[in-house]
């Protein structure tokens, strides 16, 4: 059973950056919110049993990620959690799901390092953002980003979906720490589209608020089918390594309370846009997921609905993004929702090659 509340930590021992708090931090380039960030990750690493050399950054985006290089030699990777600021009882559980993960199965994951004080994660605050961040440092997968994933590896994807799946339906969690539920269409992030934004004409709003109200009593109808457990929430081949044949997975920054075919419905959103091939890879993630276990029950209508959502919830995110680079995406990916939608309500399945479409900048 799911409980408790997230702990807040004691005010003496969070972190501080360096620097004047003049302007926000959104105001900020993206070279001086790195530089902010990379303070605070400097201090972070004085209460972890290592003694960084380098500092290198690997990601500043949804959240930030510096790959750190030791004086020993060894290489970890240093997450920030700039954007997502998820409950500490949220974060808890993630981090306790990847050491169960390392654990008790042959699925290879990063595993979370303990801080001074035992745990898995260390607050800190950053001058221009409002509230206390979260700094946690986890071991480093060797190997590459999948990037283009061929067919036997969105095979490998599938079975390795499949043997987390099987872990999180046996897998009690720790007292004191509680994951989300992430069964709605936005996951457990607010809904920006429905009520309006800046960013988002009237007009297209009145398209997304068409599409939601589609969406989302069939998104429910597949929920309500399906098998509750933790899932990882964002798994495709940006967020699993390669490495002669062998993968792993990593960013379980989205994980919360779903069901499995969300998890499949979310991969199956990134494979190839050519509508031929995106099926060829559909298959072999499904077949891959069979070897390991029965494959959750939807229907195309769902199935299409939850990749849907998918755009949205995308969608949704970046236009709270506080990087220079995702805030100038807005408007190009906006147009690409738009017209994806249009198609959707059209037909009644997503494609993510429509007419409309121009490939991101």
């Amino acid at each position: 059973m799911l409980s408790a509340g997230p702990r807040k930590p004691q005010r003496s021992t969070v972190l501080h950056a360096v620097g004047s708090c003049a302007v926000t931090f959104a105001d900020l380039s993206d070279r001086a919110q790195v530089n902010r960030l990379r303070a605070v990750a400097l201090e972070a690493l004085a209460r972890y049993p290592v003694e960084p050399a380098r500092l290198r950054l690997l990601l500043h985006d949804f959240n930030t990620t510096f790959r750190v290089d030791t004086t020993e030699g060894a290489k970890f990777a240093l997450r920030i959690d700039v954007n997502r600021r998820k409950p500490i009882a949220a974060l808890d559980a993630e981090l306790a799901w990847l050491a169960a993960i390392g654990q008790d199965t042959s699925v290879v994951v990063p595993a979370p390092l303990a801080a001074d004080d035992g745990r898995l994660h260390v607050p800190a605050t950053v001058d221009g953002v409002e509230g206390e961040l979260n700094v946690a440092v986890m071991s480093w997968l060797p190997g590459k980003d999948l990037d283009e994933p061929t067919v036997s590896a969105t095979f490998e994807l599938g079975r390795q979906m499949a043997m987390l799946h099987d872990h999180a339906s046996a897998w009690t969690l720790p007292a004191g720490v509680e994951f989300p539920a992430i069964d709605s269409v936005f996951m457990d992030s607010p809904d920006r589209l429905r009520h309006g934004h800046e960013l988002i004409s009237d007009e297209q709003r009145a398209l997304l608020v068409e599409v939601l109200d589609r969406v989302e009593p069939t998104f429910h109808e597949m929920i309500e089918a399906g098998e509750r457990m933790p899932i990882h929430g964002d798994l495709h081949q940006w967020n699993v390594k390669w490495l002669r044949g062998k993968m792993s997975v990593f960013d379980f920054d989205d994980a919360g309370i779903g069901v499995p075919a969300q998890d499949l419905a979310i991969t199956a959103f990134y494979l190839p846009d050519d509508d031929e091939r995106r099926s060829e890879m559909r298959q072999a993630l499904f077949e891959g997921y069979r070897t390991v276990r029965d494959l959750p029950s939807f229907t195309e209508e769902q199935f299409n609905a939850a990749l849907a959502g998918r755009t949205l919830v995308l969608l949704n995110e970046l236009v709270d993004m506080t990087s220079g680079e995702s805030r100038n995406l807005v408007s190009e990916y906006l147009g690409n929702v738009v017209a994806r939608m249009r198609s959707y309500l059209d037909t009644g399945v997503h494609r993510a090659r429509v007419p409309g479409v121009v490939p991101l900048s």
